[in-house]
């Protein structure tokens, strides 16, 4: 499957179809409304800002099937839930944080995973929200 890139604004949200594998978010991009969401199983790389808006519904990054986001030195990812995952069934997303994630609900809700924020010689990631991190199963590396 082929990995969608883009640069441009998008302030309504996104959707990455099931027919993609990856979406690269180049640092001069920035996805607002609804926030990213990811319908098939794939990677989310981001090198710029996705900026949700603070209804329940609205995720920075949200995935119905799993997959992986990598939030890199610079990024930005907010919204109701900074990255979230279905909870009505096991789903995986690891998230691997360089930059900023945060949510007013929660940084990270996700049904399982691993999350690791930052590590040396990276002490300045930060996932923050009023329930910091909710993982249902898995690991937390900070």
């Amino acid at each position: 499957m082929a990995t969608k890139t883009i640069n441009g604004a998008y302030p309504g949200g996104f959707v990455l179809g099931d027919v993609y594998s990856g979406l690269t978010l180049t640092a001069s991009a920035s996805v607002g409304g609804t926030g990213v969401y990811v319908a098939g199983t794939a990677s989310v790389l981001n090198e710029g800002s996705i900026a949700a808006g603070d209804a329940r519904s609205d995720a920075g990054v949200y995935f119905r099937e799993g997959g992986q986001v990598t939030n890199a030195f610079g990024g930005h990812i907010t919204g109701y839930d900074g990255v979230a995952s279905t909870v009505t069934r096991p789903v995986v997303v690891n998230i691997f944080n360089d930059g900023a994630i945060t949510g007013s609900h929660a940084g990270v809700s996700v049904s399982a995973g691993t999350v690791v924020n930052g590590g040396l010689p990276d002490t300045g990631a930060r996932i923050q929200g009023y329930k910091g991190v909710i993982l249902g199963a898995g690991t937390v590396l900070n």
